[in-house]
């Protein structure tokens, strides 16, 4: 019973609504082989989400997925489910502690990244900063706080305001996992974690099929 209750409250890291995990007897994310298996945490740093802006939202969530292509070490909380995850989480020996600040996290991590895509929000490029990011090992960063990430001395890896999640596609398809695809609503950051994490190809196609046939075809 303790391992069950240990596998959902951990996937809630990544998964957020997807609590189809299980931890393999190595300790991993992964009771459907279908998902790319993520590490379980041992150690959390903690986040409100009212602590952020939607802009800061989304870095954060891309650098909980770039750290969790080790293992997981970031967590953000909010009233409901996920607080009680986390309640849970601890009461299972995993241990946490808080930070309300989110450039705290950027600063702390520093040496865990590589830069930063930069995105521009209304259009298809925060998708493409998603994609990228798990891959460059970049956080994905809005226009309106790109020089605030530059204070901290990142550097601008790829400028994506303008590019498309195709061009995304046909310049970087065989960089990405083959395993998951993920598609997402731009106005939507649950799982973006997860896909920077396991370096899965994000996109939205909504009721145009096309593009989504061409992606699926190819994996």
């Amino acid at each position: 019973m303790k391992t069950r209750k240990v596998m959902g409250m951990v996937a809630s890291i990544l998964l957020s609504v997807l609590l189809l995990v299980g931890v393999g007897a190595a300790g991993e994310l992964g009771g459907f082989t279908y998902f790319p298996h993520i590490n379980a945490p041992r150690h959390l740093f903690v986040i409100n989400l009212e602590s952020m802006n939607t802009q800061e939202l989304v870095m954060i969530q891309t650098l909980q997925g770039i750290l969790a292509q080790e293992k997981p070490q970031i967590y953000v909380d909010e009233a409901g489910s996920y607080h009680l995850w986390l309640t849970e989480m601890e009461k299972e020996e995993i241990t946490s502690e808080r930070h309300e600040y989110p450039w705290w996290f950027i600063e702390h991590f520093l040496s865990s990244i590589d830069g930063y895509i930069l995105y521009k929000e209304g259009n298809d490029s925060i998708n493409v900063a998603t994609s990228l990011a798990g891959i460059l090992k970049g956080i994905a960063v809005e226009e309106s706080i790109a020089q605030r990430a530059e204070e901290y001395g990142l550097k601008c890896l790829k400028d994506v305001r303008e590019k498309t999640e195709q061009w995304c596609w046909e310049n970087f398809q065989g960089q990405f996992t083959t395993k998951l695809i993920m598609e997402q609503r731009e106005s939507k950051p649950h799982l973006r974690d997860y896909a920077v994490a396991t370096k899965a190809f994000t996109f939205f196609e909504g009721s145009e099929a096309s593009f989504r046939s061409l992606v699926m075809d190819a994996i």
